[in-house]
């Protein structure tokens, strides 16, 4: 099964959004949502707060009721907002990281996330996924076009040049967004060799040159130029 890919900024319900690092496969499983690449899984659930209780008092709840041996709590109240996390070292059958377990309160509910890593260092990545959540809106309304193939010059994803010029095709089948992406700096003859090009999902080009993602969804005939740090359409 293929299942679809997102990053950045990405919507979980009406109330609340989450910043994703880097790309991430998604699932739904048992009702709860599922972000994974190796090494590195967020299970996610969200609740509202129909009974209206404040947010402190909602986090005192799950505070009360968390295991014992959790450690490295913390907390971050924002104006409107309040995060609530702590680490736990759980048996396991293979040597990964102790947990992150966390909470983002809000007015109208909760978002409960659970952080699994293999990596000691990913902790700090999972509280900022954490303490990311709020209401700001999703990179794009629609995270589908993420998952299509697009074609990629290997100066602008292996070589770590960033993405300058990008123009959108009509797709040539079902799986191409269409999309092909440049450093810029490319001669001719290294666009015409296909050794020189990557098919890859457009996701990967996000994440490696975010600054590509508010245009992803232009039509197709779009051509867009980086002109210092943002993207304007050319002829």
């Amino acid at each position: 099964m293929n299942f679809p890919y997102v990053t950045n900024r990405v919507s979980i319900t009406d109330d609340w959004s989450i910043h994703l690092p880097f790309v991430l496969n998604l699932r739904v499983d048992e009702g709860s949502l599922v972000l994974w690449r190796p090494g590195f899984t967020i299970w996610l659930d969200a609740m509202r707060n129909d009974n209206h209780l404040s947010l402190q008092n909602r986090k005192q709840h799950f505070q009360d009721s968390a295991d014992e041996n959790r450690y490295d709590e913390c907390e971050v109240a924002e104006e409107d907002r309040l995060y609530y996390s702590y680490r736990l070292k759980e048996p396991s059958e293979d040597e990964r990281a102790p947990a992150l377990y966390g909470f983002a309160f809000g007015t109208a509910g909760h978002l409960q996330m659970a952080f699994y890593f293999d990596e000691e260092e990913d902790a700090a990545i999972a509280q900022s996924i954490l303490t990311s959540a709020n209401q700001s809106a999703p990179a794009l309304p629609n995270v589908g076009i993420f998952s299509s193939l697009c074609f990629v010059s290997k100066l602008a994803l292996e070589e770590g040049q960033p993405v300058a010029y990008m123009y959108r095709e009509t797709p040539d089948d079902a799986d191409d967004s269409g999309w092909r992406f440049f450093a810029g700096t490319e001669s001719q003859e290294y666009v015409d060799d296909p050794a020189n090009l990557l098919v890859c999902p457009v996701a990967f080009v996000a994440e490696h040159s975010p600054e590509v993602v508010p245009w992803l969804l232009s039509e197709p005939g779009a051509a867009l130029e980086l002109q210092e740090d943002r993207f304007v359409q050319v002829e």
